[in-house]
Formats: C-alpha cells, sequence, structure tokens
C-alpha cells in the first residue's frame, strides 16, 4: 500500500507548554524523511501528532487527503505502523507469537490467523534476518533483539506509513544496517513511506532520501542529506559542530567507490519548508551501501562466477542448486493455539510439567497437531575424515573414523545402544570416510551403512578450500536423499549425528565465520585435548579464516572453505526435515554449526529444530542462542554421534505422549482451581 502522508501548519504541545510551531511536511510512497535534531527539538512529540496519538494545537494531517484523526483505530492500524523508543514486550510469548500481533488489525472476529498473515509474519521475520529467533521467549532477548522484534513486529502489519522513533539505537552496525536496508528495500519495492527519527548522522546520509531539521520546535531546514548535512546547518541545529564536519557536506559515496561516505565542499541554501520529494538530480544514490557491501568492505575480493558476475551471483546460483524443490511450510499457528488450550485443561495444575508442557505446544505446531508420529524415531549418523586432522587437532588420530563405523554396525557403540533400547532406525552414512570400508568391515553385517562417498575426506582447510562448491552441493544432496529415505521408512521424527576426527575443528570454523566470532570463543578440547592444544587449535582455525575470508552472508562458501562433507550432509538432511514437516532433532556442537547454515539457507527451518543438549563446547552455546533453541538437557555431553539426541528422545517422546493422552479435568470428573 503506497499513501502521500502531507502536514500543513502543524501546531502541538503538552499542558502549559508549546512544542511544535507551523510545521509544514510531505512524505510519498518509496521516501524515506529523517528527522534529525537536537534532544527536545519536537521529533518525538512530531511523530505522536502523526500517528494520531496527540491532537494538535494548530493545522492538519492527512494521508491519502483524508484526515488523520477521522480514522477508525482498525482503519489507522491498517495505513500506519508507530515503532515507539521504548517499547515493554509481554513476557511469555515467543518472538513470533509477538510479530503476529502485527496483523490483529487483518483478523476476522473469531481471530484467525489465513495463509496471508503467516506470510506477513515470515516475509518480516527473514527481512530483518530474526527468523532464527522465532521460537525465543522475548524476556530471554537482548536489547538489540527486542528492538529488531517490535520492528519486525511492525513491518508485518504491513502499512502504507512506517512511522520509527531512534529505530537503531540498541543495535550494532551490523544491524543497524540490515534493518535499515531492510526498510529501504520495502520502501523501493512496495512503495512504504517512512518517518525515521534518528541520531545517527551517518545513517541518514546512507538511507534517506531527505531529512528534516528540528530546532526547538521549528522546521530548519528540509532536503537532500547532501545539500543539508553541512557544519554550517548543523551547527544552527544542534548548537555545536561535529568533529569529523568542518565546512564540507556528508554525503553517501556514489556506488563503486567502496562503500561507506565522504567529504565534499559546497552548501546551498536550505528551505525552511518540506514539501514533496526533492528533484531526481537531488536525490542520493539508492543502495550506495549494500547489506553486503556495508559488512564486508574490508574484506578481500574471494573469487568471481565463470560468467564474471561476482561471488554473490555464484552463492545465488549454487543456493538454487542445493535447494531445488525445497518448500518449508509454516509452523500450525492453530494448531499451537489448541495445544496451549489443552495444556490449560490437562489434569495437573498448569504449569507443573514445566519444560513439557511448552515442549507438547511446540510439537504440536510441527507436526500440525499430529503428535503420534512422533513414536517412530530414526537417527541418521553422517561420518567423513577431514584434512586438518593431520595438524594434531585431536587426541585421536583420524583412521578412528572408519574403527567407530565398524562399532556401530556391530552394535557397540554409544548410539548403537541408545537406538536399540529405543527400538529406531539407524543408519550411517559414509559421505566422506578416507580410506576404503571393504576390509575394515569385513565380518561385519553393512545393512545400516549407506555409501554415499562423496570424496575420501576433505582438504586441509589451514592450506586450502576444504571443498570444491560442487562437492558441498553433493554432499547437501546426500543429506537431503538420506532424510527423504528415513521419511520413507516412516520416520516422523529424526536424530541427528555425526562422526569424524577432526570435526570440531571444522566446525569451530564454520561457526566463528557465520557468527563473526573470534576463533579462541568458539574453541574447545573436541574428544579431550589439554589447553595448549586448544590454543593452538584456535590459532589455526584463525588462520584458516584469515586465509580464505568465506562470507558470513553465504553459507555456501562458508561451508566449502572451512566445512566438512558430513556437516554439509548434516545442512541438507535439516533442510530435507524441514521441508517435510519431520522434527529434528540436533546432537551437539557439530550439528548446530550444520544448522546455521540451514538456517541462513532457509530461515523457517529453525522452527522444526529441537537442541538436544548443551554441549560443553563454547560455540555450542553461540550457535544456540543465534538458532533461538533452548537445549533439553545439559548433562556435559560431548561425544557426538547423535548420542544426545538420543538421551533426549524420550525426553520427546514423553511430552507428547503426556499430551495426547492425558485426561483432561471434566473427562475424569475431578473439580479445576477453586474461585
Amino acid at each position: 500500500m503506497s499513501v502521500r502522508l502531507a502536514v500543513r501548519g502543524l501546531s502541538a504541545g503538552y499542558p502549559g507548554r508549546d512544542v511544535l510551531r507551523d510545521i509544514d511536511l510531505e512524505v510519498e510512497g518509496g521516501e524515506i524523511l529523517g528527522v534529525l535534531g537536537a534532544n527536545g527539538s519536537g521529533k518525538t512529540t512530531l511523530l505522536r501528532c502523526l500517528a494520531a496519538q496527540l491532537a494538535p494545537r494548530a493545522g492538519s494531517v492527512t494521508v491519502d487527503g483524508s484526515p488523520l484523526r477521522g480514522m477508525g483505530p482498525r482503519q489507522l492500524a491498517r495505513r500506519l505502523a508507530v515503532v515507539p523508543q521504548q517499547y515493554e514486550l509481554p513476557a511469555g510469548f515467543t518472538v513470533a507469537e509477538l510479530v503476529e500481533m502485527g496483523r490483529n488489525p487483518y483478523l476476522g472476529h473469531l481471530g484467525r490467523a489465513t495463509a496471508a498473515d503467516e506470510a506477513a509474519v515470515e516475509g518480516a521475520l527473514a527481512a530483518l534476518g530474526v527468523a532464527a529467533l522465532r521460537r525465543r521467549q522475548v524476556q530471554e532477548l537482548s536489547g538489540g533483539e527486542r528492538q529488531m522484534t517490535v520492528l519486525a513486529m511492525a513491518l508485518a502489519q504491513q502499512p502504507g506509513l512506517l512511522l520509527l522513533d531512534e529505530p537503531t539505537s540498541h543495535l550494532d552496525f551490523r544491524h543497524q544496517t540490515r534493518s535499515m536496508e531492510a526498510i529501504r528495500d520495502l520502501a523501493d519495492r512496495e512503495g512504504l513511506a517512512v518517518i525515521a527519527v534518528l541520531h545517527d548522522l551517518g545513517l541518514a546520509a546512507r538511507h534517506c532520501d531527505r531529512v528534516a531539521l528540528l530546532r526547538s520546535g521549528e522546521l530548519l531546514a528540509c532536503g537532500p542529506p547532501e545539500q543539508l548535512l553541512t557544519a554550517a546547518l548543523l551547527r544552527a541545529c544542534y548548537g555545536v559542530t561535529p568533529a569529523f564536519l568542518d565546512a564540507a557536506v556528508f554525503t553517501a559515496a556514489e556506488p563503486g567507490e567502496g562503500g561507506g561516505l565522504r567529504v565534499r565542499g559546497g552548501a546551498p541554501a536550505a528551505a525552511a519548508r518540506c514539501g514533496g520529494r526533492p528533484p531526481a538530480a537531488w536525490r542520493r544514490p539508492r543502495h550506495s551501501l549494500s547489506r553486503e557491501d556495508a559488512i564486508t568492505t574490508e574484506r578481500p575480493q574471494v573469487g568471481r562466477a565463470r560468467d564474471g558476475r561476482g561471488p554473490r551471483a555464484a552463492f545465488t546460483d549454487m543456493a538454487a542448486t542445493v535447494l531445488a524443490g525445497l518448500e518449508i511450510p509454516a509452523i500450525d499457528a492453530e494448531a499451537r493455539r489448541i495445544a496451549r488450550r489443552r495444556q490449560q485443561q490437562l489434569l495437573k495444575p498448569p504449569g507443573s510439567l514445566g519444560r513439557l508442557e511448552t515442549l507438547a505446544v511446540e510439537l504440536a505446531g510441527m507436526t500440525g497437531g499430529d503428535l503420534d508420529r512422533l513414536q517412530r524415531v530414526a537417527f541418521l549418523v553422517f561420518a567423513a575424515d577431514h584434512g586438518v586432522a593431520a595438524r594434531g587437532v585431536s587426541a585421536y588420530p583420524a583412521e578412528v573414523t572408519g574403527q567407530m563405523v565398524r562399532s556401530f554396525l556391530r552394535g557397540w557403540a554409544a548410539i548403537s545402544v541408545l537406538a536399540r533400547a529405543d527400538g529406531a532406525d539407524l543408519r550411517v552414512v559414509d559421505v566422506g570416510i578416507g580410506p576404503p570400508l571393504d576390509a575394515l568391515l569385513a565380518g561385519c553385517s553393512t545393512e545400516m551403512l549407506v555409501r554415499a562417498r562423496v570424496r575420501s575426506g576433505s582438504r586441509d582447510l589451514t592450506r586450502e578450500p576444504a571443498l570444491r562448491p560442487d562437492e558441498v552441493a553433493e554432499a547437501i544432496a546426500v543429506g537431503r536423499a538420506q532424510l527423504a529415505a528415513a521419511a520413507g521408512r516412516g520416520a516422523g521424527i529424526v536424530g541427528l549425528g555425526e562422526m569424524g576426527i577432526g570435526n570440531t575443528t571444522a566446525a569451530a570454523a564454520v561457526v566463528a565465520a557465520i557468527l563473526g566470532s573470534e576463533a579462541a570463543a568458539v574453541t574447545g578440547p573436541g574428544t579431550g585435548i589439554d589447553a595448549a592444544k586448544v590454543a593452538a587449535k584456535a590459532e589455526l582455525i584463525a588462520a584458516a579464516l584469515r586465509l580464505h575470508a568465506p562470507d558470513p552472508t553465504d553459507p555456501l562458501d562458508v561451508l566449502a572453505k572451512v566445512g566438512g562433507l558430513e556437516i554439509a550432509a548434516l545442512t541438507g538432511a535439516i533442510l530435507e526435515g524441514a521441508a517435510r514437516r519431520i522434527l529434528i532433532v540436533l546432537d551437539g556442537f557439530i550439528t548446530a554449526a550444520a544448522a546455521l547454515a540451514a538456517v541462513a539457507l532457509a530461515p523457517r527451518c529453525a522452527d522444526y529444530l529441537i537442541a538436544s543438549h548443551r554441549s560443553p563446547e563454547p560455540g555450542h552455546d553461540l550457535a544456540l542462542a543465534r538458532l533461538g533453541l533452548r537445549p533439553l538437557l545439559d548433562l556435559g555431553l560431548r561425544l557426538g554421534e547423535a548420542s544426545g539426541a538420543a538421551v533426549a528422545m524420550p525426553v520427546i517422546r514423553a511430552a507428547a505422549r503426556l499430551h495426547v493422552e492425558m485426561a483432561t479435568f471434566e473427562q475424569a470428573g475431578v473439580s479445576g482451581v477453586s474461585p
């Protein structure tokens, strides 16, 4: 919806105090207007008038020619959305549930969400990069995450006019850029009109078509940022000259100048009225600093597509290949609501089963209410070797990978015992073990073994890229195919695991690359190396990241440069499971690294993930936080091979059985809570 807002002769204030005097402004669809000024200059009061929260003393505010204050609340909420400076998030809701509240103006009398509502919510979460937080409780969010969530709720409202009061005050540079570029994209693509109160002159210069300078309640000037952000006008507006300005204009760099900002002289007189959009010659070049450019300006070019279109084009082509035919459904919101009501009716004090109750509600949303199918369990363990193992990063030699596969098949390993006890289907997938297995497996039943080797181990990531892009794509395809095969055998829930000497090194490198973390912050002892070897391992990872400079916005690039075959296969299994509404139970650190890659490729797949336990590996907590997952268990497990997933599986199945099989107070003839 594209709108045109017009403000004419606006004056406003509070009892005994005038704040705004004779303000004239216009903004139309597709335009971002930044409002700048010192504290107390009237910026927030202006937004309150534009949101019909404060009646003006004089003047008018119209939207598409209709008076703003003549609109009813529902009509108004469909026209505009407001993101205030402070917003108290109600406890007890997930991020997705809070963002869904942005759809309230469109819901019918029964309050049921439609497919269009769900699409709007998913689009808002994805646009701001918070899809992985969708299941996080709002009281667990950081300040920046809370701000992004409130902004997502406003975008889900699909307004024609968006009013922002300091929308990036709690965000770091990366998320400032991401949120403003998401808004910029909506303005360009959907014709969204935006008025944003900003204190960051750099954001105003980069992202706004025009800026309005307020001083003591009056409009000092309005026009393109490259014309107005001068030393003289900013001194008049703020009473001081910013240290980075002299007699020059602060403007966005032209495309191709490396992103960021530059300074040049000259400043024409500024008009004291802010009418309409500026002439095309005045407008700043849009997207002169894209999200990717802003994040990666200092990194070297890492290669180009064969047709010369650049690395982003190569990523787009490869992503299209690995995601071919993949459609991930939204969580069933109605099934979640029904499950939540049933939990309140079951024969127990509300909340007395603790995490099992909220888990049951999550399971209902994932399965569409069909919790019975969670009794059909499968485990997939992907095995591969790593070239980096030769660098002494593990307490065990590389040949242990194949030897452990033999132990899986003979029924001797932890996952073998746990899967057998659970009556679960177990498959071990050779996606890249180094030496041939035939001699090693002589005398073993290979019924559980799947031979799907892409290559014999990854390359040493400290010297060269671990995998070629086509090898990553092939490994992801293996993972997708094995998950599909498990579904064909009747699995309704799948626990994922891995086996590969050296794979905590690759996983730490993947996590560090995607999260932008220091290598030391995500590197742990793995199979049990001492502190000195952990430090050396972290330095090897840091050196590999410096050597290859994997693109944090391109998970396929990360997997190719510093990943591993089993990590790529796990990524594929997660993607395929989500597309089939099959719950995926992650094991530990390595599976979490794969989940980060999968969610970066298809954010909605985060809805179908359950974290079985918390690993002592330091990077595991960071990965789970990014994914928005809270582990079920904390037992100090660090074995891998899906053992943690297997230990958690009875807890998950217990939550489902209790939800389905318990009686309600009414069915049992038991009195409820006393009034």
